[in-house]
């Protein structure tokens, strides 16, 4: 195994270093610094290929990236930070996005929804607040194309009480206010429509 370092021009503190193995291919260990002299990024090889986990800082020192690689690719979680805090969450496969992910929000909330063939906005993705209750939904099609919007409003023991949501369509939008009358055995409200706008038929009813 043999160190290489390199050294920032002037100040001359430490800028790199990499362990590289017989073949000469990265192994192991490698860092890259800032001219303050901490550290940017630490990364993991294995015969020249990334391997691991690679973390990235700001020049505070403060933590901004976080990525698994597998085989020179971005393979199971991938973590975004802003001011130390989880801002982003992803899971690759093979360099795709696939699977589970979630955006937190400044102010508490946060989005939950699964990503395909390295898409994002398709399937349904769910809007928690700060006491983790759902109050809302987006749902995409297989396009990417928003299909609707679902707001949840809240009574006395967390139950809901009010359902507003809104289907578009190729050539006008449909808004729906529900309202729960009763609930069953297990707490699960049944709703009944209360008001409708571009609504075709009484007797239709929303699929998606």
């Amino acid at each position: 195994m043999t160190t290489t370092k390199k050294f920032h021009l002037f100040s001359r503190k430490l800028k790199e270093e990499n362990n590289y193995n017989a073949e000469g291919k990265r192994e192991g260990i490698s860092r890259l610094y800032y001219r303050n002299g901490k550290l940017k990024r630490e990364s993991m090889h294995k015969n020249g290929r990334k391997e691991g986990i690679e973390e990235e800082y700001s020049k505070n020192g403060v933590l901004r990236l976080a990525i698994r690689y597998k085989d020179d690719l971005r393979d199971g979680v991938y973590r975004a930070y802003s001011k130390g805090n989880l801002h982003r969450e992803y899971t690759y496969k093979k360099g795709r996005k696939e699977g589970p992910a979630r955006w937190l929000l400044k102010d508490g909330n946060s989005f939950e929804f699964e990503c395909r063939d390295g898409r994002e906005k398709t399937g349904r993705w769910k809007n928690y607040n700060q006491n983790g209750l759902l109050i809302g939904e987006k749902v995409y099609s297989s396009a990417n194309d928003l299909l609707c919007e679902l707001f949840y409003e809240y009574g006395e023991y967390g139950r809901i009480v009010t359902i507003q949501w809104t289907r578009f369509l190729d050539d006008e939008i449909e808004k729906y206010k529900q309202r729960a009358n009763e609930y069953d055995e297990r707490g699960i409200p049944e709703f009944t429509v209360e008001e409708r706008e571009k609504y075709p038929s009484a007797e239709s009813s929303p699929l998606f």
